[in-house]
């Protein structure tokens, strides 16, 4: 061993002595383990406590708002002044998106979209009475009209030699 680690050996044996009455040898052995761990542990320590230090300071910068309830009902009137201030803040934000789906359902002709899915269960009912003819053509047969009743997609009416009339059906769709 170094002089420098002799002399820190034998100043920690004095320590020792000194703080906890234990006496040991020059030539003990457990000395030297003992000093190192005793160093490592004044570092970790001191390690620790610059990190405690660190956490000290930056808490000190944070300010949290600390609220102070001492009448009754006091926290669910602040609870309610928050949920009226959020939903005074979000109704004009809900107000334009509500506009914005309005006017994009207006241009993009939504209602038009909507009022074919609902003729279609027509065009279905006709599309099944579609034929393809031997010559690969497709046809729809009608037949004349027999009564005061007619069969929607099924009988036609003559009007006059060149005009037929065939019933599609009630008008399902509710115009705006």
């Amino acid at each position: 061993m170094a002089g420098q680690e002799h002399k820190d050996i034998y100043s920690y044996r004095v320590w020792v002595h000194r703080e906890f009455g234990i006496e040991y040898s020059s030539t003990d052995p457990i000395l030297p383990t003992m000093y190192v761990f005793h160093n490592e542990m004044n570092q970790t320590v001191e390690k620790i406590r610059g990190i405690a230090a660190e956490i000290k300071e930056n808490t000190s910068r944070m300010n949290p708002v600390v609220y102070n309830f001492n009448d009754k009902g006091e926290s669910l009137r602040f609870q309610l002044g928050i949920f009226l201030k959020w939903a005074l803040s979000s109704l004009p934000v809900s107000l334009v998106i509500w506009i914005a789906s309005l006017w994009w359902s207006n241009v993009n002709d939504v209602d038009k979209a909507r009022m074919i899915i609902d003729s279609s269960e027509n065009v279905r009912v006709l599309a099944n009475r579609i034929q393809k003819s031997p010559d690969g053509f497709y046809f729809i047969d009608f037949a004349p009209t027999r009564g005061d009743s007619t069969k929607p997609f099924t009988e036609f009416k003559l009007i006059d030699k060149r005009v037929v009339r065939v019933f599609i059906g009630k008008d399902l769709i509710q115009k705006k």
